[in-house]
Order: C-alpha cells, then sequence, then structure tokens
C-alpha cells in the first residue's frame, strides 16, 4: 500500500513539472506581428467655383510631378464638384479652366484620406465700378482715377468720376492692380487691389488736405434739434473761426478747416450754451453735442 502511494507521489509530481515546462516554452515561442501598410491610392475631391456662384463644366487636369504625364481629366457637375478615385499619392500640378474665367495652377500632395480642394476661379472679364467719396459720403466729381496692372504696366485703365463721383469700367481684365485716385483738395489715395469680382461696387473715401468734420446736436429727449449754431475757434488765433447752421439732421458740417487745436460753443434757443475745447484737428473729425434745455 505505501508502495503504491509514493508511486502515485511521483506521477503527480512529474506530472506537475511538465505542465510548468509547458508554460516556459510557450512564453519563450516568437509571436507573429502583423505588420498593415498604408495604402498607396485615395480619393481626390475638387470643388470649383467663382466668388458669386459653383461653376459647371470646368475642366480637371492632373499632372503627375514625376513623370509630367497627365493622369487624370475630368469636369465638374453642376455643384462645380469633381471626384477622382485611385490617385495614387504623389505630388500633382493641378490645372483647372472654364470658360470667361482665369485659368487656375496649383501644386498639391496626395498623401492621406484627407484630399478635398476648394478652387475659386476668377473671371477672365470683370465689370463694375469704383465710388469716390469724402467723409460725408458725398460724391466727389472730377476725381481722377487710374489703375495699373501689376503684371503688365502696359495695361492701363483711367477716367474721371462723374457728377456723383462714380467711375465704370466694362469687360476688362481681372487681376491685382494699383488705383491712384487724385481729387483737388484730397490727399492722394494709393493702393493695391485684387480685382476678381464681376459687377463690383467699390466705395473710397478720400481724406482732405485740410480737415473736415461733423458735430451732431442732439437736445436731451428731444432727439435731432435743427438750426442750432455750431462755432470753432482757434485757440492760437481768435480770428480764425468757422460758423456752421445743424441741418435737419442735426449736423453742422465743416469743411477745409485749418488744421490746429480749437474751441467748439453750441448754441440754440431754449437750450443751455455748450461750450468745449477739442482736440488737435486733423483729418476728419466727428463729435456729438448734447444740449440740455434752459
Amino acid at each position: 500500500m505505501r508502495l503504491i502511494m509514493k508511486n502515485f507521489r511521483k506521477c503527480k509530481v512529474l506530472k506537475l513539472m511538465m505542465i510548468v515546462m509547458l508554460i516556459m516554452l510557450s512564453g519563450c515561442s516568437e509571436k507573429i506581428v502583423e505588420v498593415r501598410l498604408a495604402p498607396e491610392y485615395w480619393a481626390v475631391f475638387f470643388h470649383v467655383g467663382s466668388v458669386d456662384n459653383r461653376i459647371a463644366d470646368a475642366l480637371i487636369q492632373m499632372i503627375s510631378n514625376e513623370d509630367n504625364n497627365v493622369k487624370f481629366t475630368g469636369t465638374t457637375d453642376l455643384m462645380g464638384i469633381a471626384t477622382f478615385t485611385n490617385v495614387r499619392q504623389g505630388a500633382y500640378t493641378i490645372i483647372v479652366s472654364a470658360p470667361d474665367f482665369v485659368t487656375y495652377t496649383q501644386v498639391v500632395n496626395i498623401l492621406g484620406s484627407t484630399n478635398q480642394f476648394s478652387i475659386w476661379l476668377a473671371p477672365l472679364k470683370i465689370s463694375g465700378s469704383f465710388h469716390i467719396h469724402n467723409i460725408f459720403d458725398e460724391g466727389l466729381a472730377g476725381a481722377s482715377i487710374r489703375l495699373i496692372n501689376v503684371e503688365d504696366a502696359s495695361m492701363v485703365y483711367e477716367g474721371l468720376t462723374d457728377a456723383h463721383g462714380a467711375f465704370f469700367i466694362e469687360n476688362r481684365i481681372g487681376g491685382i492692380y494699383n488705383i491712384i485716385i487724385n481729387a483737388e483738395g484730397f490727399e492722394t489715395h494709393s493702393r493695391f487691389l485684387n480685382l476678381h469680382r464681376n459687377n463690383f461696387r467699390d466705395t473710397i473715401r478720400l481724406t482732405s488736405v485740410n480737415a473736415m468734420g461733423l458735430i451732431a446736436v442732439r437736445g436731451y429727449n428731444t432727439g435731432n434739434i435743427e438750426g442750432a449754431i455750431v462755432q470753432l475757434v482757434n485757440r492760437d488765433d481768435s480770428n480764425i473761426r468757422y460758423i456752421e447752421i445743424t441741418d435737419i439732421n442735426g449736423q453742422a458740417r465743416f469743411r477745409d478747416i485749418g488744421r490746429g487745436v480749437y474751441d467748439m460753443s453750441v448754441t440754440h434757443e431754449g437750450f443751455q450754451p455748450f461750450n468745449s475745447g477739442l482736440s488737435s484737428i486733423s483729418g476728419g473729425f466727428h463729435g456729438q453735442v448734447t444740449l440740455l434745455p434752459i
């Protein structure tokens, strides 16, 4: 009986040792690692439009920068959308063209799943108007306007504003222009404009050589006051003074005022006089006065 129990214990120990060895061997075995490579081909989406509308039937070409061959060609649908599939990742030159629009060229890199491009085409020829005003939004008649194309200096449009301060251009080539505006009594205005929108309307306000300004007069709880006397007196020379009467909108408009420091007084029957010093006046100025009843 003792011999049987002894043999049983030996078998149990051997079985336990075999289980431990199997566990150790399984821990030493090589693991199989799965490697997933990123796909080389993607879908590319284009949205083509102008400032005003989507553009249908725009021609899109994708030229590989690797071999300079056209890889994809297509046109936009009624929503201005074109889609290319199975596009291999890499650099491409995109050429987008449509009738009556300037051809668009851009280099893009196709890499990853997000390949969406919004492209805005500029009209080949544009029409529109410039409106030249002073700070009171009054049109300046006879102001000279000169538009010079940045890429082609021989492309110049020039003329004078009409009686309302308007200057119109029709069927002109769009692009970046330097606009130069001159008007008597005003500083020369010059800046660069990107003319890319058809039927545009651009209002430009010129700065007066001498000061121009507006004083709005209101009564306490009574609204605008018509007929108030607004007087500006130069602090350094009291002989230099300017007087204006407020209009139906309670506004007194001063034009061609010498630059300097002024004191202001406002009077109107039934209201207490108002007196105040103004800061140095130069260019354009605007102020508001509230009169108190007597």
